[in-house]
């Protein structure tokens, strides 16, 4: 029977430099056959479970996530909870 897998969840630091500003491991973009610039389903969240964002988003210069919408809600440096997946 062929797998697949559906989802990756990883804990990592905003970077450090600027509000809501991080980058997806390229090897979960592999496991999930996602490619640079590719719109992909984001639930973020605090390592306590604390509710960020859900939606879908587009990677932006090659598998980073970045905007105002996640500028207000990310910090730099704060620890952030993934869970990504294809749309």
């Amino acid at each position: 029977m062929d797998q697949e897998i559906l989802s990756v969840t990883f804990e990592k630091n905003a970077m450090s430099h600027t509000d809501g500003h991080f980058s997806v491991p390229t090897k979960v973009c592999d496991l999930l056959d996602l490619r640079p610039n590719d719109f992909a389903h984001l639930i973020i969240s605090t390592p306590k479970g604390g509710h960020l964002f859900s939606g879908t988003w587009q990677l932006k210069s090659g598998f980073e996530v970045y905007g105002k919408e996640m500028a207000e809600r990310i910090k730099a440096g704060d620890k952030i909870r993934v869970t990504i997946s294809k749309p």
